[in-house]
């Protein structure tokens, strides 16, 4: 069984940032996500990988 899809509250919660922030971020492609008809989930990993690239860390840097 694969990773849990996160809502867009739930991801908002793990970045610590405004839903309306993270929709307009998704609307300019900016933040990876995956569509499931009309709705937009994501998954822990991407998040981590797309926080980390926002804010300059890479996975396994200290």
């Amino acid at each position: 069984m694969g990773e849990r899809l996160l809502t867009f509250s739930e991801a908002a919660q793990r970045l610590n940032v405004p839903e309306s922030w993270l929709r307009e971020k998704v609307a300019r492609r900016q933040v990876p996500h995956t569509r499931l008809g009309k709705h937009v989930r994501f998954t822990k990993e991407t998040l981590r990988r797309s926080c980390g690239a926002a804010t300059g860390h890479h996975a396994g840097s200290r």
